[in-house]
């Protein structure tokens, strides 16, 4: 299966072991952990159409949210999984669009609702540790 990130996020990178400080997660600092970890970067969702060329099974979408919508349909229309953050789209019509997209597209669609770094799910988390 062939996969990748599209775009960046700063809670993403925050996450990882490899990158901690926000100030860090740039559009540089993806290639240099793209290629530490042997994967490709590709700069904004314009570059997406190119990375769909490469045979892709599955995106992870991240791009600012005013992007989400066209970047999981250009994904969908070439026949690829999606897996879209919050919220997938910023307006009714991108929504719609989005939907009918999602509906006659060989590829799945998922949204992700990551709450984990919310503070009251780290309550809950220190409490549950305790």
């Amino acid at each position: 299966m062939q996969a990748t990130l599209v775009g960046y996020m700063r809670r993403f990178w925050q996450a990882t072991h490899a990158c901690r400080s926000p100030q860090r997660a740039t559009p540089e600092r993806a290639g240099e952990l793209a290629a530490r970890f042997g994967a490709a970067s590709f700069g904004g969702a314009d570059a997406l159409l190119h990375m769909l060329d490469a045979g892709l099974d599955v995106v992870y979408i991240c791009v600012p949210n005013v992007q989400h919508a066209r970047a999981a349909m250009q994904a969908l229309d070439a026949g690829v999984h999606v897996f879209l953050e919050k919220p997938f789209a910023t307006t009714v019509e991108d929504g719609r669009a989005l939907r009918d997209t999602a509906r006659r597209a060989r590829g799945l669609c998922q949204v992700g609702h990551n709450r984990r770094f919310a503070p009251g799910y780290q309550f809950a988390r220190r409490a549950l540790e305790h």
